[in-house]
């Protein structure tokens, strides 16, 4: 499959009854997303300090059958918590 881009959602407590935290904690900070190219994993973004909910990445595009989040940190939760990792190749 050929990609060129990603879009990933992040859970940002859009549950709780009042948002009094500019970044909600358990949001992903810190990440990689890589493809893997038949032989090696190639890093397509790498992200420091987010606190979006939905993050979109356009790359040059991979042939590949298999992608990686590795997350780094989050802000301040102990675990992360990711609800979709969407891929396209867009024109």
């Amino acid at each position: 499959m050929r990609v060129n881009t990603a879009c990933l959602t992040f859970d940002t407590d859009m549950n709780a009854p009042f948002h009094t935290v500019a970044t909600p904690r358990q949001c992903v900070r810190d990440y990689d997303l890589a493809c893997h190219d038949g032989t090696d994993w190639v890093t397509v973004a790498s992200v420091k300090g987010n606190y979006q909910r939905r993050r979109m990445h356009r790359f040059d595009a991979v042939s590949t059958t298999r992608m990686r989040l590795t997350v780094h940190a989050t802000n301040g939760d102990s675990s992360a918590r990711v609800f979709e990792i969407r891929a396209y190749d867009e024109e």
